[in-house]
């Protein structure tokens, strides 16, 4: 991923904490199906299925083998899981740090020193904030489509 963009393999809450998981041991080590399992408190399906779309995506090598006579799998985020962890999770923070959040807490900030700066934006946006919401006219407030978040992308 070089641009921006959410990963919509890894964006599963699931998937998410899996390569999360992952991504958190040392490189190259091979983490236990039952450990994982246990850990993020799956299902055997569950698990079985978000490893199994990783390993499609080329996220996690899946190694099936045995300790002795007792069957073992285990899994391991792969170089290209890891990058793509990573460009998913820059990709969240862009998104979490957009402007429209310095707005809001510049908008708090101002709550908290009496509304000033509230006010001021309010006189600004014609009364209704900018949050969606304007006069329509009849002294009645109508909602519309444009909402700030809308705006704010």
């Amino acid at each position: 991923m070089s641009t921006l963009t959410l990963d919509s393999v890894i964006h599963a809450p699931v998937r998410l904490q899996i390569m999360a998981t992952l991504i958190a041991c040392v490189p190259d080590h091979r983490m236990e199906f039952t450990q994982l399992r246990k850990l993020l408190r799956l299902t055997d399906g569950n698990l079985g299925t978000h490893l199994g779309t990783l390993e499609h995506a080329g996220y996690v090598a899946i190694e099936k083998d045995f300790a002795g006579k007792r069957p073992r799998t285990r899994a391991t985020a792969t170089s290209r899981g890891r990058q793509a962890y990573v460009d998913h999770v820059t990709a969240l923070r862009a998104i979490l740090d957009r402007p429209f959040r310095d707005t809001i807490h510049a908008h708090a900030a101002a709550s908290a020193n009496g509304g000033q700066m509230v006010a001021s934006a309010l006189a600004s946006n014609g009364g209704h904030g900018g949050l969606g919401r304007k006069p329509n006219g009849n002294g009645e407030v109508s909602t519309s489509r444009n909402s700030v978040y809308e705006r704010a992308g």
